[in-house]
């Protein structure tokens, strides 16, 4: 399903936005990159057991097929790299507005594995709670930043046949 949320969240950016259409989305850490080619790194940083939704039940269900889902939020962060600061600024704007219409994103734009759980919802963030850890392992002040978190179904087990 990692993947899965990766190719939604790569085709939502690529879809809405000509600039971004026209740069390199990088999955690797970000502290690898050794060039300023216009970039956007989309890297996968934390995996945690979902907390939300807890009114519906998200955390553990049984769907129609018999299926035992376990949800987990994603958590990515993505920055834009450029030869210029004034070059990131322009494609962290454009990853914001093209991320802002998808709070809910919509079975019908989801890759083909992620449907039918519903529409994912999308947290999108300027910032992480424990920023002086990040910065501790960049060895530096972070670069500016969106931090998106996505609540994304597992099936854990299957209970008929």
């Amino acid at each position: 399903m990692i993947a899965a949320v990766t190719e939604t969240l790569t085709g939502i950016l690529v879809e809405n936005s000509t600039l971004i259409r026209n740069v390199e989305i990088d999955l690797n850490h970000p502290e690898t990159r050794q060039d300023v080619r216009p970039a956007i790194s989309l890297y996968l940083y934390k995996l945690t057991k979902s907390n939300h939704n807890l009114e519906q039940d998200h955390h553990r269900q049984l769907d129609t097929e018999g299926y035992i889902v376990d949800w987990y939020d994603l958590s990515f962060v993505i920055i834009p790299w450029d030869w210029t600061v004034l070059g990131q600024w322009q494609l962290l704007s454009e990853v914001l507005k093209s991320l802002i219409p998808y709070q809910l994103i919509a079975q019908d734009k989801l890759a083909p594995e992620l449907r039918g759980f519903g529409d994912l919802p999308l947290q999108i963030a300027t910032s992480v709670p424990d920023t002086i850890r990040w910065e501790k392992a960049w060895g530096s002040s972070f670069p500016p930043a969106l931090y998106i978190t996505i609540q994304t179904p597992f099936v854990a087990a299957r209970l008929k046949p």
